[in-house]
């Protein structure tokens, strides 16, 4: 993203309570002529896990996926949003995204994009079925608010749908692969007004 990259170590261990947990980091960098230098340091709460698999990042904002966060009890999975400081010298943390409904093991945060006020997060083992699901989130000033839960109009068991995202203003294509079986595809999805979205073909 210019001159700013974001590199996520997931599998970066750390002990919590006396007890070694695959937590992770994210180090953000910065170009200056031919040398770069970290900004930044990110870490989660501790309630999370796998932190930085997935992260995007874009303008002033980065968002990083969490799949093994607990929220409530509950190991849903979340997605931090960070905002970076006017004098370009860190990041803050300035929304951490949970999904509604919440149930225990969706993987929310599985993979993550965000494109200028929109972010999306899937959650790879959400609804009864594993089929997965996608959240649609927008910005209000410094609120994220979720707008929308995509699913596919044909959502097969164990589809993982969301396991790839790809999105570029008003349009999304969202992958769905479940060994590359017959429950594969790819759909692509249009932003219809402010907070809707229509299923417009499946590949």
């Amino acid at each position: 993203q210019g001159d700013d990259i974001a590199i996520g170590e997931w599998g970066r261990r750390v002990p919590i309570s006396g007890i070694e947990v695959t937590q992770g980091r994210v180090y953000t960098y910065r170009r200056s002529g031919e040398t770069w230098t970290e900004t930044a340091s990110l870490v989660p709460r501790e309630s999370a896990k796998w932190f930085g698999r997935s992260l995007a990042m874009s303008g002033d904002r980065l968002i990083v996926g969490a799949e093994q966060e607990y929220a409530d009890g509950l190991m849903s999975g979340g997605a931090y949003v960070f905002k970076r400081r006017l004098d370009n010298s860190t990041w803050e943390r300035e929304a951490i995204l949970q999904p509604v409904p919440l149930r225990a093991h969706q993987s929310f945060g599985a993979v993550v994009r965000i494109d200028g006020d929109l972010a999306m997060v899937s959650a790879t083992n959400d609804s009864p079925d594993a089929a997965g699901a996608v959240y649609v989130f927008g910005r209000q000033g410094t609120a994220w608010v979720q707008r929308r839960r995509l699913v596919p109009h044909d959502p097969n068991e164990e589809e993982l749908f969301g396991r790839t995202i790809d999105l570029r203003g008003n349009r999304a294509g969202i992958g769905a692969s479940s060994g590359g079986g017959p429950k594969a595809g790819a759909y692509v999805f249009t932003r219809a007004g402010n907070d809707g979205w229509i299923e417009h073909v499946k590949l």
